[in-house]
């Protein structure tokens, strides 16, 4: 399959990276062949090139100082996922990612944020990310956002009054578009922020206990206190 990274068909090519990149850990060879399609000509390649890498992970590791330029690229959100994925051996990336974070929106901004996180296990600064994240004017990555601050737990308590707010919020209504003359025909469209919400709500409800939790447990152990400070029975 490597051999075919240098087909003349970018489908070919494009078909291979897809493969390699499930196979990248079992095979040393891999992970430089896939470096090398970075400088490939057809963007859709290089795209794929960093996904595949996403997917290979940790095992990845000497691809760090290849995809760092790609921060400053329209490939910045699959890149900073694909850092996130190598984890702690991406650390030199950590700058560059928290750059990215800050000057973002989007999934380039919400990538970064876990990256950061999954890399340097540093909470206060990613905890920013994904706060804005929370706020973003697409609704998936607002999901997805508080889902991630539920992986993390108790060091993003930060977001617990944005979580709060959310889980609180009741959209207003809003009319689906118009159906089309054709009623056979299937319609396909985005689904409306009244109609998705629910999915954010659950995300939310579920994530809060999650950073919550150390919070409760110690009012409840001080609750149990007796009056000299040790645990009543």
């Amino acid at each position: 399959m490597i051999d075919l990274l240098r087909d003349d068909s970018q489908i070919v090519r494009f078909q291979a990276i897809q493969g390699l990149g499930q196979f990248g850990v079992s095979d040393h060879r891999v992970v430089p062949a896939v470096l090398a399609t970075l400088k490939d000509n057809q963007s859709g390649i290089r795209t794929n090139a960093i996904s595949a890498l996403a997917e290979i992970g940790p095992a990845a590791e000497t691809a760090v100082s290849h995809l760092v330029p790609f921060l400053q690229t329209d490939d910045d959100w699959i890149a900073a996922k694909a850092l996130g994925n190598i984890g702690p051996k991406a650390e030199a990336a950590l700058p560059a990612l928290d750059d990215l974070m800050r000057r973002s929106k989007g999934y380039a901004r919400l990538n970064a944020a876990e990256a950061v996180w999954r890399i340097g296990r540093n909470a206060d600064v990613a905890v920013d990310g994904l706060i804005a994240s929370l706020h973003d004017e697409f609704a998936p990555i607002r999901r997805d956002a508080a889902v991630i601050l539920g992986t993390i737990g108790p060091p993003v308590k930060d977001a617990l009054p944005a979580l709060e707010k959310m889980r609180d919020y009741i959209p207003a209504g809003r009319e689906p578009s118009p159906e089309r003359e054709n009623a056979d025909l299937p319609i396909v469209r985005e689904m409306t922020e009244a109609e998705f919400y629910p999915q954010i709500r659950i995300a939310v409800s579920d994530t809060i206990p999650k950073i919550a939790r150390r919070e409760n447990r110690r009012q409840l152990d001080d609750s149990r206190k007796g009056p000299t400070g040790t645990l009543s029975q």
